[in-house]
């Protein structure tokens, strides 16, 4: 199996199948619960000024587009972006959307503004090289109390992989790293997970807020997945963040 230095490889690799890898009930529901949360901390998008992380195909950037906002896409995987445009071509709205091909760790060269609302899903802060040097990117463009959204993979998920499928040896490498190669008949490439607890007290250093932690698609029902998720953070795949800008705001 192909392995890659970099995620944004394999996913310039996988452009053209990618969203055909996203079409099950697990990753629907996941989708609705993260929009339901979106328009619960930010109803109105009408006008907001969105950044949008590691925007692949452009699924979420289409999403807030379609919702009157105003949207930067940040894609390495030139492929990946270059799908992203043609959709959002096709229903008249390139004129609201800027298409940044660039890492995460260099968006800040193209950019000069700073954003109501950032989606970093599809877990890209499990994707980045530098995670300190985005999450300082991503507050200094970000205004005061601008929300963030966020999926990472859960450490509970590869350390149960580990146990059952693993040896000893991946274990080492995950208690050391916090890492392990990940990725489908496609290839793979190395990621990080986390704690929920390690995500508080890292985005906290660079004036971030948790404001909720979830497990992402813990039911088949949307509903039961947005009420018993932050009761599932050991259990899953992956974990839903919600964080607030907090500089400048001296009580938190």
């Amino acid at each position: 199996m192909k392995r890659f230095s970099y995620s944004s490889e394999y996913y310039n690799s996988i452009a053209k199948v990618y969203d055909s890898m996203y079409e099950d009930e697990y990753w629907q529901v996941a989708r609705k619960q993260i929009e339901m949360a979106i328009l619960k901390y930010k109803p109105q998008l009408d006008g907001a000024k969105i950044l949008d992380v590691g925007a692949g195909t452009g699924y979420w950037s289409f999403w807030a587009l379609q919702r009157g906002a105003q949207v930067t896409l940040v894609e390495p995987a030139e492929n990946m972006l270059k799908i992203a445009k043609e959709k959002i071509a096709q229903v008249g709205l390139l004129e609201k959307a800027r298409f940044i091909n660039s890492t995460a760790e260099q968006m800040d060269e193209y950019i000069d503004e700073q954003f109501d609302v950032i989606f970093a899903l599809g877990d890209v802060l499990s994707y980045v090289s530098d995670l300190d040097k985005v999450l300082s990117v991503l507050s200094k463009i970000s205004s005061p109390n601008a929300l963030m959204f966020a999926t990472v993979d859960n450490y509970y998920s590869y350390l149960k992989d580990v146990i059952i499928h693993g040896t000893w040896e991946d274990y080492r490498t995950l208690e050391r790293k916090k890492r392990l190669p990940i990725g489908s008949e496609h290839g793979v490439f190395e990621a990080r997970c986390f704690t929920a607890e390690e995500i508080k007290l890292l985005v906290k250093q660079h004036s971030f807020q948790a404001i909720e932690i979830e497990a992402l698609a813990a039911f088949d029902k949307v509903e039961k997945a947005l009420r018993y998720g932050k009761y599932l953070v050991n259990e899953l795949e992956h974990l839903f963040i919600i964080l607030r800008n907090s500089k400048g705001n001296c009580s938190t």
